[in-house]
């Protein structure tokens, strides 16, 4: 209670942050050279930012419409994996990436996303 007695009002809950994105966007073309229609599906380990955010563990689907694909994903490079002790080595993350078209399944990537305001290409993180 303050001095008149009046009980004092609960602060109003602040907004949810969410963790920094990083940007990822690329042109994919098939074999003839054509724009590529289709979709990435995207494994999203389970992980714990530097801010201690958790992320759990998901599958997302991202359209790839003429050719253009873009992704907002939270970083791996410097994330620990989630339920994981913070000391000794720390296993890589890594989101695991099938690129999909026509119902038919192209290829496989692990891509490692780096923490950066910059827009990166599919090159700039895929390691397979």
């Amino acid at each position: 209670p303050n001095s008149r007695g009046a009980a004092k009002r609960p602060e109003p809950p602040k907004e949810e942050q969410l963790p920094p994105l990083t940007t990822i966007r690329d042109m994919l073309y098939d074999a003839t050279g054509k724009p590529l229609e289709g979709a990435a599906i995207l494994t999203s380990p389970a992980m714990l930012t530097p801010d201690g955010d958790l992320i759990g563990a998901s599958t997302l689907t991202i359209p790839i419409t003429g050719g253009n694909i873009q992704a907002q994903l939270v970083p791996t490079t410097n994330a620990t994996p989630a339920g994981q002790p913070t000391s000794g080595p720390i296993p890589p993350l890594a989101y695991q990436v099938t690129i999909e078209s026509g119902g038919e399944h192209l290829y496989t990537q692990q891509w490692d996303v780096p923490p950066t305001n910059q827009v990166l290409t599919i090159e700039d993180v895929a390691t397979t």
